[in-house]
């Protein structure tokens, strides 16, 4: 009875040791798959952080971008308008100080002389009223190529706008010669 019961003893504690190990098995694969969940989490976490700093330095890096060509583009403008000023204030006082001469000269001339001047007067202004005519062409060109370009479709545009131009470049010389024209039958009279 002794030995039944020491043998049944004998396999309870072999029973129990076998359990026993089967859950510190289980506990340790439990362990094992927590930290690997952990680390796959930690793992996804910095590579959201990545894609999103990435991101953000992308957008930083294009609205800078952005910025240095505004502002480049502003001060090529405000270069632009700036000579076009200077450009036009000489121009100005160019013409000023030429009318200013050419009245000094004609106070100088004898009386019979000043007629003959007057003329060079008349080409001078004949001469700016061509200018003037032929930049308020220009303007009304580049308006109705503006217009023109909107309303035609993008494969015709190449060849309306070469049309466009040699309309324009025709009518200028038109202009020219009318002008010309005008100097030469006034120079005729004298």
């Amino acid at each position: 009875l002794l030995r039944v019961q020491k043998n049944y003893i004998e396999l309870e504690m072999r029973k129990f040791r076998r359990k026993k190990m089967g859950l510190l098995h289980d506990l340790e694969d439990q362990l094992l798959r927590d930290e690997l969940s952990k680390k796959q989490q930690q793992l996804e976490q910095a590579h959201a952080m990545l894609i999103k700093h990435h991101e953000k330095t992308q957008d930083l890096e294009y609205r800078q971008q952005k910025s240095v060509h505004a502002l480049r583009e502003e001060q090529i403008s405000k270069q632009h308008e700036s000579e076009l000023r200077n450009q036009k204030e000489y121009m100005d006082r160019a013409e000023r100080e030429l009318l200013r001469r050419h009245a000094l000269e004609l106070k100088q001339q004898p009386k019979s002389l000043k007629v003959a001047f007057r003329e060079p007067q008349k080409e001078l202004q004949i001469r700016k009223q061509f200018r003037e005519t032929c930049k308020t062409q220009t303007i009304q060109y580049k308006a109705l190529k503006r217009q023109i370009l909107q309303t035609t479709p993008k494969e015709e545009q190449k060849a309306v706008i070469k049309q466009l131009k040699e309309e324009q470049h025709r009518k200028l010389t038109l202009l020219g010669d009318q002008y010309e024209q005008s100097i030469a039958d006034m120079l005729q009279k004298q």
